[in-house]
């Protein structure tokens, strides 16, 4: 689904953004997948 976005949907502004490294859309989507996951899971852990 982020691959179909990154192509032209939602996600095809992501080209507007200067990104460093040699890494695909799909790669730097899937790493800010990622990142938010851990940020959800930090948080929510925060509150127990």
């Amino acid at each position: 689904t982020v691959e179909r976005e990154s192509e032209g949907g939602m996600l095809g502004n992501l080209d507007s953004y200067e990104i460093e490294g040699g890494e695909t859309k799909a790669e730097v989507l899937q790493n800010l997948t990622e990142f938010q996951f851990a940020c959800v899971s930090f948080i929510s852990l925060s509150f127990m």
